[in-house]
C-alpha cells in the first residue's frame, strides 16, 4: 500500500493474523515500512521474516509459537521502484508466500490492494495463512 500520511511512504499493513481478531491489531505496531536503498537508487524495499524483524514484533504478532517458527528467517522481500511505483515480491522461503491466495516461489508484480501471506506450514491443519499484510 502507499500511505497517505508522511510523504505518501510505500508499507505493508497487517490485516491478519492466525488465531487473532481484527479488532487485537494495532495498526501502528503492525504495519511495516519500506525503506529507501541503502545505495541511493530510485528503490524502496522491505524484507520480511524471523531473522529481519526484531523478535518482539512476532511475539506480540503471532502467539502461537510454532506458527511463529514456521515463519522463514527471511520470507520475502518487496522492492518497490519509486519513479514508476512498479511493484515486485520475491519469495525467499522454501514454504513460499502466498499472493491473493495464490502460492508465489519466486517472483511476482504487486499490485495496489494485493494481499501477501505467509502461508502456514504443510502438517499443521488446513487454515487461514500465519500472517497477512496488504
Amino acid at each position: 500500500e502507499q500511505g497517505a500520511s508522511g510523504g505518501g511512504g510505500w508499507y505493508l499493513a497487517c490485516v491478519a493474523v492466525a488465531g487473532r481478531t481484527g479488532g487485537e491489531l494495532v495498526v501502528a505496531s503492525t504495519s511495516l515500512a519500506l525503506l529507501p536503498r541503502e545505495d541511493g537508487g530510485d528503490q524502496a524495499a522491505l524484507r520480511v521474516g524471523r531473522a529481519v524483524q526484531l523478535m518482539f514484533y512476532w511475539e506480540g504478532l503471532v502467539h502461537d509459537q510454532a506458527l511463529r517458527n514456521a515463519i522463514s528467517r527471511e520470507h520475502f522481500e518487496v522492492v518497490v521502484d519509486l519513479s514508476s511505483s512498479a511493484a515486485t515480491l520475491t519469495n525467499r522461503s522454501s514454504s513460499g508466500t502466498l499472493v491473493n491466495g495464490a502460492l508465489v516461489r519466486e517472483h511476482c508484480v504487486l499490485r495496489l490492494g494485493d494481499t501477501v501471506a505467509v502461508p502456514r506450514p504443510k502438517e499443521a491443519c488446513p487454515g487461514d495463512p500465519i500472517v497477512q499484510y496488504r
